[in-house]
């Protein structure tokens, strides 16, 4: 429990409890059309399923010749449903645990701040991918782990995450990123995952919580947010030990 801060200052908002997220259904449309955009590219389909399937694909030159947004775009796409074993799986997971976590955000602080903390939480797992994976990953894993993270931290702030910010919940996330490491290294499954970002995710998420909803060390808190903010800053500029970068800073790139 967080030990300096008067949670009777600020009661959950009474209003914000009454009609459906509809932020949080928006979000988890976008990733569904998005992924089955990018598994069935029909060209009888139209040219905008064709663009929505690929607009969302992580775009490293792009991004590093200015186009920022990609940091954050590739986090609405998922594994292919016809090319990864795990790809229904992978869609599964991560909408349901949108809707639960993220309705509950949105009911309690507004769909304004959903958003933010989806915003943020996306362009900081995706940095942490990119600087310890090699490339960016794709899907809302690594957000859902920053909202379970955030609510974690800031358990007392509403009674509605703390009923889903539970040990039993923590700890399946725990044992999902485990699960997910270990099936990274079986070839024939032919999934790879974006681990970083899951527990970049999560840490990131706690420093959230602990800065914003529940002070408690805050300035050890902050400080580990301004280092996921240089870690930003380095993903969409300056990755010198990357491959793709050194290909793209020497002009190689097409």
């Amino acid at each position: 429990m967080p030990d300096s801060w008067n949670y009777s200052q600020r009661p959950e908002r009474a209003s914000a409890q009454g009609g459906p997220p509809l932020t949080t259904f928006i979000l988890c449309l976008i990733c569904v059309l998005v992924t089955f955009a990018r598994s069935f590219p029909d060209p009888a389909l139209g040219s905008i399923w064709y663009s929505l399937g690929h607009t969302f694909e992580p775009d490293l030159y792009g991004m590093w010749s200015g186009k920022y947004y990609d940091l954050v775009l590739p986090v609405f796409a998922h594994s292919n449903l016809l090319h990864s074993s795990l790809g229904f799986m992978h869609l599964l997971f991560n909408m349901w645990w949108l809707v639960k976590l993220g309705g509950a955000i949105e009911r309690t602080t507004g769909p304004h701040v959903l958003l933010a903390v989806c915003v943020v939480s996306a362009a900081a797992s995706s940095a942490v991918e990119m600087l310890f994976g090699g490339v960016p990953g794709i899907g809302m894993s690594g957000v859902v782990y920053a909202l379970l993270g955030m609510m974690w931290a800031a358990k007392g702030r509403y009674a509605a995450w703390d009923a889903l910010a539970t040990p039993d919940t923590l700890w399946l996330f725990v044992r999902w990123g485990i699960f997910c490491i270990v099936i990274t290294y079986i070839p024939f499954l032919n999934t790879p995952i974006a681990n970083f970002a899951h527990f970049g995710g999560l840490l990131f998420g706690i420093a959230m919580g602990y800065v914003f909803f529940a002070v408690r060390r805050r300035p050890v808190w902050i400080a580990v947010l301004a280092l996921f903010a240089v870690l930003v800053v380095m993903a969409v500029t300056w990755i010198p030990w990357n491959p793709y970068w050194q290909i793209w800073h020497s002009g190689g790139a097409g």
